[in-house]
């Protein structure tokens, strides 16, 4: 069902903005002095997939046709994550499901003791089989809601949390300052 013509079409615009003036909104954005690039863009450009193991490398577990774009996704956290956290460092994966993020955490930051959190136990199942081909004693599997955890952490990452989960992951980082 299409919008009255007179409803804004375009959500995505400024507000008042016109679509012909698209263009020059994101031009002039990227021309800011201000416009860096991704902190750790030089890594993630030159991230070698090949020399990932097989646990650890979400390619091997989701269908073909989305495997590249979720690498990307998952490389974007990794990477943020990889620039923050200290060594021994305790990194919460809530909304965890299979592992994807957590596991590619573990091997690239192997002196963190990583915790994947969902409460489907099926997902942590899948996840348990990765853990044990990869041989991980450096992560650890908590099936419960998010509001359930009261443990320690120092870095809290979720990838497609669903619903209000989103929030509710922002609002226990900000509590705990993670």
């Amino acid at each position: 069902v299409k919008n009255p013509p007179n409803k804004n079409q375009g959500r995505w615009l400024p507000r008042g903005g016109k679509r012909n003036n698209l263009v020059s909104i994101v031009n002039d954005a990227l021309n800011e002095p201000a416009f860096e690039k991704h902190p750790g863009f030089h890594w993630m450009q030159n991230f070698d997939w090949n020399s990932v193991p097989e646990f650890a490398d979400v390619f091997n577990f989701v269908p073909e046709d989305r495997s590249e774009r979720k690498r990307f996704q998952v490389l974007n956290i990794v990477t943020a994550c990889a620039a923050i956290a200290k060594p021994n460092s305790v990194i919460v994966d809530f909304c965890s499901g299979g592992g994807h993020v957590g596991l590619l955490l573990a091997h690239v930051l192997p002196s963190c003791q990583i915790i994947l959190l969902d409460n489907k136990l099926e997902s942590l199942e899948e996840a348990r089989k990765r853990i044990e081909m990869g041989r991980l004693s450096n992560v650890k599997l908590i099936h419960c809601s998010i509001e359930q955890f009261t443990g320690h952490f120092d870095v809290g990452v979720s990838l497609h949390a669903c619903g209000p989960s989103t929030d509710i992951v922002l609002a226990m980082c900000y509590e705990k300052n993670a």
